[in-house]
C-alpha cells in the first residue's frame, strides 16, 4: 500500500517558491532541499501508529516507552530523492533503505 502525501503547508509552498529560482547557487539549493524535506517528512508522518514496548525510568517517573508500530521502507527516486534521504533517515532511522538505481542518460537526461 502506497499512500501520496501533498503539503499545502505555507512555509513549504515558500521554500519551494525560493527553489524555484534560477539564480540559486548549488549550496542554497541543498539546503531549500534539506529543509523542505524535513518539513515534508514531519507532515508526512503526523499518523504513524505508535506501539507501547517497555516501562522505562527518568528522574521524575516511570513512563511506558512507545516505538513506531510498522515497518517503513525508503524509496529515493533520481537525484532529488537521494537529497531527500537525510531528513527521512534521521525521522525513520530504522526504515529500510530500498533505492531504485534510476539515473539520467548522460547525453539526453532521460531517466534510465
Amino acid at each position: 500500500m502506497s499512500n501520496i502525501f501533498v503539503s499545502k503547508h505555507p512555509i513549504v509552498q515558500q521554500k519551494i517558491s525560493e527553489l524555484r529560482r534560477a539564480s540559486n547557487e548549488p549550496r542554497t539549493v541543498r539546503s531549500l532541499t534539506d529543509s523542505i524535506g524535513r518539513l515534508l517528512m514531519y507532515e508526512a508522518t503526523l499518523d504513524l501508529p505508535l506501539a507501547p514496548t517497555s516501562e522505562e525510568h527518568s528522574p521524575v517517573g516511570t513512563y511506558m516507552g512507545q516505538r513506531i508500530a510498522i515497518r517503513q521502507a525508503l524509496v529515493p527516486i533520481l537525484r532529488s530523492g537521494l537529497s531527500l534521504l537525510n531528513a527521512a533517515s534521521d525521522l525513520l532511522h530504522d526504515a529500510e533503505v530500498r533505492h531504485l538505481g534510476l539515473f539520467r542518460e548522460e547525453s539526453t537526461l532521460q531517466p534510465v
